[in-house]
Order: structure tokens, then C-alpha cells, then sequence
């Protein structure tokens, strides 16, 4: 679909419509050229190490380190209070809003070789927004 078929089909404002409403797009990177971005060191274009320190679902840590001194840590994505990642919990509600089975959801994510959050982190943050419905 064309960005003049989206602009069509969006001229209602509909909040399902929106290829934003969650702040910015999202893209699905290979590992090996997402750590391809982080061989050079930008301070002195030699080659640098980089090493995933950290990695939750669909989030991921970056390490990079060069033997010129510079050092740097990247992230693919914002972190919520209570140390949760922003995507994590757009996943759960994207599967949770659309109807869509959890187990089979994420099953064909992890087929496809996506990191993605666990069932159980699913269930966990269903049962949060649960609680939090009560509390209204």
C-alpha cells in the first residue's frame, strides 16, 4: 500500500487508521547488520568491539568500546518506570487489542526468529492493566 492509499483510507480520523499512534514506526533488523553499525568507533574511525549486554524481549542493549578510550552504551528503545521496556508493553496491548491469540501471536514471532516477550509476560502485563481498571 502506497503512503497516498494510507492518506486516502485515513481522511476519517480513526484511531485505528493512524500509522503513528504509537509515537514512531517500528522495523525489524538482522542482528548482524544492527551490530555492523556499531564496528567503527565514530571518535576515531578505527574498528571498535560491541557486545549485547542486555536484551528483554523485544528490547537490546548495546556495549561499545574502543581501544582509544570512547565507550558508549545504545538502546533500541525507551524504558518505562519500573524498568519496563516501551515496546514490550506496545506488543502486549497490540495482541491484547487485536483479538489475537497470545500463545499463537507470539509463537509465529519466535518461528520467524523475532525477540519478542514471553506468554507469560504477556499474562503479566494483562493482569496489570487489569488492576488498574479496578483502581478507576
Amino acid at each position: 500500500m502506497s503512503e497516498e492509499d494510507e492518506e486516502v483510507l485515513c481522511e476519517e480520523p480513526s484511531p485505528t487508521c493512524d500509522p503513528h499512534q504509537n509515537g514512531i514506526d517500528k522495523f525489524i533488523v538482522c542482528q548482524e547488520e544492527l551490530m555492523a553499525l556499531f564496528a567503527i568507533c565514530p571518535a576515531c574511525c578505527e574498528k571498535s568491539d560491541s557486545r549485547i549486554v542486555q536484551q528483554e524481549g523485544t528490547f537490546v542493549k548495546i556495549e561499545q568500546v574502543c581501544a582509544c578510550g570512547y565507550q558508549r552504551f545504545w538502546q533500541n528503545q525507551p524504558i518505562l518506570n519500573r524498568n519496563m521496556p516501551t515496546c514490550n508493553l506496545l506488543l502486549s496491548g497490540a495482541i491484547h487489542f487485536s483479538g489475537c491469540l497470545a500463545t499463537q501471536t507470539l509463537r509465529m514471532m519466535t518461528l520467524f526468529g523475532l525477540q519478542c516477550i514471553s506468554a507469560s509476560t504477556f499474562f503479566h502485563h494483562s493482569g496489570l492493566a487489569e488492576r488498574a481498571g479496578q483502581e478507576f
